[in-house]
């Protein structure tokens, strides 16, 4: 099922432990996409498939891009692709040359941001309006919306959603070891999750 579906089986959000496993496993998948030079630019709840055995499929990767592609001579038709409210900034804005692993990474935070409170980062009531949003505003804060949660993972969530493409992390795999050694901690503390 999609973890959309499975989210709504379970009141909407899930759990910090099963949302955090998927991430991990996002993480992985984009690690590779993005070492072959491939960025997805449309990763959200319905795109991604668990397995009866607990595999995590990322799908359609219909407007994923190669990024090599995008040179000066590449065609660029400057339309916005991909779903407004999992759009990191530069993608929101049509910025179609700055949209790389960076933007994979915002929509990873995006992702667990919607997964564990059952809410958009941006929300508004038209696509437009959250595409404009994206572009324009910082996004809000995890703890504005789940102030109980483990402040590792606020942090880790907050730092994903950056507005700002260079802090967001370098990299899938090193947003993967910071989830894992989130999860560590928290099961070490015996923090329910």
């Amino acid at each position: 099922r999609t973890v959309e579906e499975l989210a709504a089986a379970e009141g909407g959000k899930l759990s910090i432990k099963a949302t955090l496993s998927i991430a991990a496993d996002l993480c992985a998948v984009l690690a590779v996409a993005h070492g072959l030079g491939v960025v997805h630019r449309d990763l959200k709840p319905a795109n991604l498939f668990v397995t009866t055995d607990g595999a995590l499929k990322v799908l359609d990767f219909g407007i994923a891009r190669v990024r090599d592609e995008a040179g000066p001579r590449a065609t660029q038709t400057g339309a916005v692709m991909g779903t407004p409210a999992f759009m990191a900034p530069e993608q929101a804005a049509g910025l179609v040359k700055d949209v790389g692993p960076p933007a994979d990474i915002w929509a990873v935070g995006a992702n667990i941001f919607n997964i564990l409170t059952g809410h958009a980062v941006h929300e508004g009531q038209s696509a437009q309006y959250l595409a404009i949003l994206a572009a324009t505003t910082p996004a809000r804060a995890l703890a504005t919306v789940l102030p109980d949660a483990p402040t590792e993972l606020i942090g880790l969530v907050d730092r994903a959603l950056a507005f700002d493409q260079g802090s967001r992390g370098e990299s899938a795999a090193a947003l993967r070891a910071a989830i894992d050694e989130i999860v560590a901690t928290l099961t070490e503390s015996a923090t329910p999750i």
